[in-house]
């Protein structure tokens, strides 16, 4: 459907997720209401 294999999108949305993560942290979100893996992920631990 995107035009790419579903080991490239997997890794398209993980890189994704990561940078929104790292976004939102810069921001002085609290994380912890998205969850811990929004909190790992903004800490670099994927």
């Amino acid at each position: 459907m995107l035009g790419c294999s579903r080991g490239a999108a997997r890794l398209r949305l993980h890189r994704a997720r990561k940078r929104l993560a790292k976004e939102l942290a810069a921001a002085d979100l609290d994380l912890s209401i998205y969850g811990l893996r929004a909190v790992a992920l903004a800490e670099g631990k994927s």
